[in-house]
């Protein structure tokens, strides 16, 4: 079966958009079947509309063969990253990662040649002129063609350009439960770019925020881990630096084992300006 379609006519003799459901195509299959069948419309043409309407069906009902038949007509793959989430980021509420999308070059528009030119001044200083002793700004070109030869943007490959874009995402705890987040500015289109929409950019997060020094407790408390090895004085000072660079200090009197904590120091409550409880759990070694 051959899935290229440049007017994408499997979709349009359903009357259907890039996001119906099988149940949507089902729905407009019956429909158009009722108008078109030969036994009902004796027009011209109907015959052969009735066979569009049964290969739309056919085709659009069939995960395999949609997305062949998507892919062929341009619809831009999902981009999958899968960003490590460290507890850092999820204490500070933001995840940067970079993203590389395709894209339609923005000079040549897609064709990967030289836009025509209008104006004089456009056309480079490697172009040659006959220009008339009464100069009223129209100008003959002597040698070579407008509009013709490669595309000038030097990342440009056949009409697409490849973008590396800075996501700033807001991490929650909400958000790193449910493990992705959805952007709908991923790849653009190949072709038919008035029918399909941007592809998506879906974030898979990978969770690390727990490790041997700081672990979680439940939701928004972290536990650290501190140890006093060898000889040491008491009172002994222990000090703890902030991921947002503030310096907490606090002072162990004996080498019992104990426990010290610091209200709204931990993780951020959704929601709310609190924060969890940071405990330090500290004995001598």
């Amino acid at each position: 079966m051959d899935f290229q379609d440049d007017k994408l006519e499997l979709y349009r003799v359903l009357e259907l958009g890039p996001n119906c459901t099988v149940d949507d195509v089902r729905k407009q299959y019956k429909k158009q079947s009722l108008i078109y069948h030969p036994d009902k419309n004796k027009n011209r043409g109907a015959t052969v509309m009735f066979q569009k309407i049964g290969k739309a069906h056919e085709v659009l009902t069939n995960v395999e063969k949609r997305e062949k038949y998507d892919r062929a007509n341009g619809k831009p793959e999902d981009i999958i990253a899968k960003p490590v989430v460290t507890l850092m980021a999820l204490y500070m509420q933001i995840l940067y990662t970079v993203v590389r999308r395709d894209t339609l070059c923005k000079v040549c528009k897609g064709t990967g040649q030289l836009p025509k030119r209008k104006n004089f001044w456009d056309y480079g200083s490697n172009t040659s002129f006959n220009v008339n002793s009464n100069w009223d700004g129209r100008f003959e070109k002597r040698e070579g063609s407008v509009g013709h030869g490669k595309c000038k943007n030097i990342n440009c490959s056949y009409g697409r350009e490849e973008k590396f874009d800075v996501f700033y995402i807001k991490i929650t705890d909400r958000r790193l439960k449910e493990g992705l987040v959805v952007f709908k500015c991923g790849n653009e289109p190949r072709s038919n770019r008035d029918f399909w929409e941007n592809g998506n950019v879906i974030f898979q997060f990978d969770d690390q925020t727990n490790n041997d020094y700081i672990k979680r407790l439940g939701d928004h408390d972290l536990l650290v881990s501190g140890f006093m090895r060898g000889n040491v004085s008491f009172p002994y000072t222990f000090g703890h630096t902030t991921y947002d660079g503030r310096h907490l200090r606090m002072e162990i009197k004996d080498s019992k084992p104990c426990q010290i904590s610091f209200p709204n120091e931990g993780l951020p409550i959704e929601g709310s300006t609190n924060r969890g409880m940071l405990i330090f759990d500290i004995k001598h070694e």
